[in-house]
């Protein structure tokens, strides 16, 4: 039984979503679930405008070589779904930075054009054991706000101020204002 406050308990008692057996950790929203996603996406979306990001939407499946490039496929091969396409080895993204980087470099950008801000809300999958999957918090298929700056060393304080302050007002637009953001080093394998 769940608890009144858990949000699987909120999420069925108010019709917003639920995620059954025969799709583990994948969520199946509901249309008033759906309609609160969508709003939280154009907050995203009117953030990313208001900060110059430029957005993009990458493919869901990419061969074998990106994800060898980028370290994806030797260092998380264990948390990404591969596939076969005809004979060429593949795997549905996990995260969007690979893609985003084929993006930059057909970009060829100058220095000039620096700093450079991408961002997508992509949908990523990740093989994470059945035993973690939680909820919302802990899936195998969400959409991820996901943001790249390309820069010169002379402009990382001030892209590193902007965006702090960029999610300091973001969160508190939904009335979180006590925030502690923080690094913290995880020896586990990550995506991050």
């Amino acid at each position: 039984m769940l608890d009144e406050d858990d949000h699987r308990y909120l999420g069925q008692r108010h019709d917003l979503f639920h995620i059954q057996e025969e799709a583990p950790g994948m969520v199946f929203w509901h249309a008033r679930g759906f309609t609160l996603y969508r709003v939280l996406e154009e907050a995203v979306r009117r953030q990313m405008m208001r900060d110059s990001y430029r957005e993009v939407r990458t493919p869901l499946l990419l061969r074998q070589a990106i994800w060898k490039a980028s370290g994806h496929w030797d260092n998380f091969s264990s948390n990404t779904f591969r596939l076969q396409e005809d004979d060429h080895a593949a795997a549905l993204k996990p995260v969007n930075c690979p893609g985003h980087m084929q993006i930059v470099a057909r970009m060829a950008p100058s220095y000039r054009d620096l700093p450079l801000r991408i961002g997508e809300l992509g949908m990523v999958h990740r093989d994470e054991p059945s035993g973690t999957l939680h909820g919302l918090f802990r899936l195998r298929q969400f959409t991820q706000d996901d943001g790249h700056i390309f820069y010169v060393e002379e402009q990382v304080e001030a892209e590193v101020v902007r965006f702090a302050s960029a999610l300091r007002d973001f969160h508190a637009g939904f009335g979180f204002r006590d925030m502690v953001v923080g690094f913290f080093p995880s020896r586990s394998s990550s995506f991050l």
